[in-house]
């Protein structure tokens, strides 16, 4: 008979008794977690029956908080705000996580924006805004804990435009995505300053 026990991080207590089963006769064991029930570091050990003299040696295992992210829209303004939310398993109340940006289009650094608490759900929403137009890719980390390593969600990308200026208006037509060789018609609106009043006759370039 193999006993199975472990110690969850955090927990503040010792090692628990989990189950036990038979060798076979060639002397293998194996125990079976479901689904759903390790979600946090932990450390194993197994005990020939209840003799406390036969112990294997502590197998300690990492696991990683699942984040989660979706953004309110994918294309917005510079200096109007995005609005990213999502969740983290298990439960981390409270704690931090991190809105990064991916440093170039295939890079592998990451520069932190923001940060966002967790709330009583693990549930947590971070508001971004940029000053300058371009692609972005994003994440959402958590930095790691005594109860989890640290967790990356996927990745979301949002592409920011200039803002427009009230009055001075810019668009293509027939699409922004054309042939190579296809005609593009380039056309706006310039108004009088503080109005709806066209402004006739000026240069625009």
């Amino acid at each position: 008979t193999i006993v199975l026990y472990h110690h969850i991080s955090g927990s503040h207590s010792g090692y628990t008794r989990i189950g036990s089963v038979k060798t076979n006769s060639a002397g293998f064991y194996e125990f079976t977690r479901a689904a759903g029930v390790v979600l946090t570091n932990r450390s194993w050990f197994v005990r020939e029956g209840d003799t406390n003299g036969i112990h294997s040696r502590t197998v300690y295992e990492k696991v990683a908080a699942l984040v989660s992210l979706d953004a309110n829209k994918t294309t917005g303004d510079t200096n109007h705000a995005f609005v990213f939310t999502g969740h983290l398993t298990p439960n981390h109340a409270f704690e931090r996580v991190v809105l990064q940006e991916q440093d170039g289009l295939t890079g592998d650094d990451w520069t932190t924006l923001t940060s966002g608490k967790l709330g009583p759900g693990s549930k947590y929403a971070i508001h971004y805004r940029w000053l300058r137009p371009g692609v972005r890719d994003v994440r959402v980390v958590f930095r790691a804990d005594g109860r989890n390593t640290a967790g990356v969600s996927d990745s979301v990308t949002v592409s920011v435009e200039q803002t427009q200026r009230p009055g001075f208006t810019i668009g293509v037509a027939p699409a922004y995505v054309i042939s190579v060789g296809s005609s593009l018609t380039i056309s706006g609106v310039l108004d009088q300053p503080g109005t709806t009043t066209p402004e006739p006759s000026t240069s625009v370039t």
